[in-house]
């Protein structure tokens, strides 16, 4: 069963704390999930979770792009053992979700 906004939110709060670029902010209809992109000085398209499970979808991938961007930055592809880990470890998640 999926957990409530707070379960979910509660599983990435190490990760919200540490990404300056994503916000997850309450609504009235839910959370609204914001990514911004510093070097291009604009914010990405918002996202409105109006369930746990849209909102744990959502945090699952931005945590997956801040690991890669952690990474190489941008700069190169990641190696096959990166690839890995990072899917490890949002495979790590996901399972906290369950």
């Amino acid at each position: 069963m999926m957990p409530s906004f707070e379960g979910v939110l509660s599983i990435f709060l190490d990760y919200l704390a540490e990404d300056r670029a994503f916000e997850v902010n309450r609504t009235g209809h839910g959370y609204l999930c914001l990514a911004y992109d510093s070097r291009r000085r604009e914010w990405y398209p918002v996202r409105l979770c109006a369930t746990p499970g849209a909102l744990a979808d959502t945090l699952l991938d931005a945590y997956g792009k801040y690991l890669i961007h952690q990474l190489c930055r941008g700069e190169r592809d990641l190696t096959p053992d990166e690839e890995q880990s990072v899917r490890s470890q949002v495979a790590l998640r996901r399972e906290l979700l369950r």
